[in-house]
Protein backbone atom coordinates (compact mmCIF):
# COMPACT_ATOMS: atom_id res chain seq x y z
CA UNK A 1 0.00 0.00 0.00
CA UNK A 2 1.34 3.55 -1.17
CA UNK A 3 1.82 6.21 1.04
CA UNK A 4 -1.08 8.26 -0.80
CA UNK A 5 -3.30 5.12 -0.15
CA UNK A 6 -3.04 5.25 3.67
CA UNK A 7 -3.47 9.03 3.55
CA UNK A 8 -6.67 8.40 1.66
CA UNK A 9 -7.68 5.11 3.95
CA UNK A 10 -6.87 7.63 6.83
CA UNK A 11 -9.37 10.00 5.45
CA UNK A 12 -12.00 7.68 4.55
CA UNK A 13 -11.89 6.76 7.99
CA UNK A 14 -12.06 9.92 9.82
CA UNK A 15 -15.09 10.75 7.83
CA UNK A 16 -16.86 7.57 8.46
CA UNK A 17 -15.87 8.33 12.47
CA UNK A 18 -17.46 11.93 11.82
CA UNK A 19 -20.24 10.62 10.08
CA UNK A 20 -21.21 8.48 13.32
CA UNK A 21 -20.32 10.82 15.44
CA UNK A 22 -23.24 13.16 13.87
CA UNK A 23 -25.42 10.82 13.99
CA UNK A 24 -25.42 10.08 17.54
CA UNK A 25 -25.59 14.01 18.00
CA UNK A 26 -28.29 14.13 15.82
CA UNK A 27 -30.11 11.50 17.72
CA UNK A 28 -29.42 12.81 21.11
CA UNK A 29 -30.98 16.42 19.96
CA UNK A 30 -33.67 14.71 19.02
CA UNK A 31 -34.44 12.38 22.31
CA UNK A 32 -33.59 16.33 24.06
CA UNK A 33 -36.38 17.72 21.90
CA UNK A 34 -38.52 14.83 22.74
CA UNK A 35 -38.18 15.26 26.20
CA UNK A 36 -39.03 19.16 26.05
CA UNK A 37 -42.27 18.58 23.62
CA UNK A 38 -43.63 15.57 26.61
CA UNK A 39 -42.23 18.36 29.31
CA UNK A 40 -44.17 21.31 27.61
CA UNK A 41 -47.47 18.93 27.41
CA UNK A 42 -47.04 17.50 30.49
CA UNK A 43 -47.00 21.32 32.07
CA UNK A 44 -50.25 22.16 29.95
CA UNK A 45 -52.45 18.88 31.53
CA UNK A 46 -51.12 19.88 35.07
CA UNK A 47 -52.32 23.38 34.39
CA UNK A 48 -55.78 22.26 33.45
CA UNK A 49 -55.44 19.67 36.22
CA UNK A 50 -55.30 16.47 34.06
CA UNK A 51 -51.97 15.81 35.41
CA UNK A 52 -52.23 15.66 39.15
CA UNK A 53 -48.58 13.89 40.42
CA UNK A 54 -47.77 16.18 42.90
CA UNK A 55 -43.76 16.16 41.46
CA UNK A 56 -44.97 17.37 38.18
CA UNK A 57 -47.48 19.91 39.80
CA UNK A 58 -44.28 21.32 41.76
CA UNK A 59 -42.40 21.41 38.57
CA UNK A 60 -44.99 23.02 36.70
CA UNK A 61 -45.34 25.72 39.41
CA UNK A 62 -41.72 26.40 39.97
CA UNK A 63 -41.89 26.70 35.94
CA UNK A 64 -44.59 29.35 36.27
CA UNK A 65 -42.73 31.18 38.79
CA UNK A 66 -39.73 31.71 36.96
CA UNK A 67 -41.35 32.54 34.16
CA UNK A 68 -43.12 35.66 36.18
CA UNK A 69 -39.73 36.35 37.38
CA UNK A 70 -38.00 36.06 33.51
CA UNK A 71 -40.91 38.83 32.50
CA UNK A 72 -40.69 41.13 35.19
CA UNK A 73 -36.85 41.37 34.16
CA UNK A 74 -37.37 41.62 30.58
CA UNK A 75 -39.69 44.25 31.89
CA UNK A 76 -37.47 46.78 33.82
CA UNK A 77 -34.59 46.26 30.84
CA UNK A 78 -37.00 47.48 28.84
CA UNK A 79 -37.89 50.42 30.87
CA UNK A 80 -34.16 50.63 31.62
CA UNK A 81 -33.74 50.50 27.50
CA UNK A 82 -35.89 53.49 27.76
CA UNK A 83 -35.29 55.86 29.85
CA UNK A 84 -31.84 55.90 28.56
Amino acid sequence: MSFFDKIRQAGQQAATRAKEEFDVIQRKREISQAYGQLGRRAAELAKNGQLTDPEAVAIVERIGRLEAELAAAERSEGEASAGS
